[in-house]
């Protein structure tokens, strides 16, 4: 399978009602759906809800980790589900931060599923 863009769209979904704990309030989850498009026209889905208040990240810093994926990788070829495993384990950690690697093997995986065919 190989990738050929990677893109990000924020989303701002509107709780029910504001969730409070000790170090944060919030009344909207926003969040980030990443897609992956292969070489084949196929295209995945991932997601992942980025918070500053835990881990640093935000919307915005999983669209630039994105942008340094598609500048810097070029293209993401991958075999076979162990190669995605281990780049999602070994390669990417460095370059990513963890909001975006949730999205991305989400995607990854998702976009593998559907060029194999697999249930």
């Amino acid at each position: 399978m190989k990738v050929i863009e990677i893109q990000t769209i924020p989303i701002r979904i509107p709780l029910k009602l504001t969730f409070a704990q000790s170090n944060n309030q919030a009344s909207v989850s926003n969040s980030v759906i990443l897609t992956v498009l292969t070489d084949k026209g196929v295209v995945g889905y991932g997601e992942s809800c980025p918070r500053e208040y835990v881990t640093g990240e935000s919307v915005k810093t999983v669209s630039l980790d994105v942008q340094g994926l598609n500048r810097e990788e070029g293209e993401l070829v991958f075999h076979s589900l162990e190669n995605i495993k281990n780049w999602v384990l070994e390669e990417a950690p460095s370059k990513i931060g963890l909001a975006t690697l949730c999205a991305i093997e989400m995607a990854l995986l998702d976009s593998w599923i559907k060029e194999e065919k697999m249930p």
